[in-house]
């Protein structure tokens, strides 16, 4: 008896702290072409290209700076306007490379990064200019 009540209470607790709770945006590691767009705005925000260099030549966001996926690991912190604390939106072409970016830079701790969900596929379906070859803004 003592026994069914000590699992009872275990029970009762853990799914109490449990229960009703649901993911907040914040734990969501995409951000949509709306969101990335608006805090685009904000000059601190680092977006960053994780595509090959031939990918980027044919079209890349405005003020994105290219770190390839097989090298960012290596490359992120080269840069020395990415922080830890940075807010970082990676993006490919079509959302799988920056998820993998999005783990590679979490795992090295960096805590505030994005993936642009659809990566830039989603980004010119949404009707957003894309840049040509070396241009850095278009």
């Amino acid at each position: 008896m003592k026994r069914l009540a000590v699992l009872s209470m275990i029970s009762l607790f853990l799914f109490s702290g449990c229960g009703g709770q649901t993911k907040s945006n914040s734990d969501n590691p995409e951000i949509s072409v709306n969101d990335a767009q608006q805090r685009l705005n904000d000059p601190s925000v680092i977006l960053v290209d994780v595509r090959t260099a031939e990918e980027y030549a044919d079209s890349h966001i405005s003020n994105s700076i290219l770190i390839t996926l097989d090298t960012l690991e290596n490359e992120i912190s080269k840069h020395s306007e990415i922080t830890k604390d940075s807010e970082i939106i990676v993006y490919c072409r079509s959302g799988k490379r920056s998820m993998q970016a999005y783990n590679t830079l979490t795992s090295l701790g960096y805590t505030n990064v994005k993936s642009l969900n659809g990566g830039i596929n989603n980004w010119t379906a949404n009707a957003e200019k894309v840049c040509k070859n070396t241009e850095k803004t278009c």
